[in-house]
């Protein structure tokens, strides 16, 4: 196997692994969204998951998933094309994923594409599920808003 086959083989399974994680993050009984910045060491998830009538935005992420920052990373160290993608819209759909990236040539591009992650997040879940209310969850089932269980 060349080089080049097994980076790409790496990506495969990094990929395939994120999209495992995501699957099981919420018993796979839903959809799930995972809009992610990566850069300069920076990791920032934001995690939404599709309940029919609202959609769930995860909050302490890492309550719902210990694997999942490791994995955004391990994917995002086994990009093989330079500059590595910045931006990540990962969809977990029908027992299906997709992943759309968006790359930054410099530091400039860097710091107004996290501008527009910081200020696009439910726009893009809304985008995913449709035009419906965002209630911010704790892995407990806690509404943040209502302080009430989901």
């Amino acid at each position: 196997m060349s080089d080049e086959a097994a980076r790409n083989a790496r990506y495969e399974e990094c990929l395939n692994n994120l999209g495992n994680i995501l699957y099981y993050i919420d018993n796979h009984h839903h959809n799930v969204f995972l809009y992610c910045y990566v850069a300069g060491g920076m990791t920032g998830p934001d995690l939404f998951i599709d309940y029919g009538s609202f959609i769930r935005k995860a909050v302490n992420i890492r309550g719902y998933s210990e694997d999942l920052y490791p994995a955004i990373n391990d994917l995002w160290q086994a990009e093989t094309s330079r500059p590595r993608w910045c931006i990540m819209e990962f969809l977990v759909r029908d027992k299906k994923f997709s992943a759309k990236y968006t790359y930054a040539e410099n530091r400039k591009d860097q710091s107004r594409l996290f501008h527009y992650f910081e200020h696009s997040d439910y726009e893009k879940a809304r985008g995913y599920f449709g035009d419906k209310p965002i209630r911010q969850i704790d892995p407990l089932g806690i509404d943040i808003d209502t302080k009430l269980p989901m």
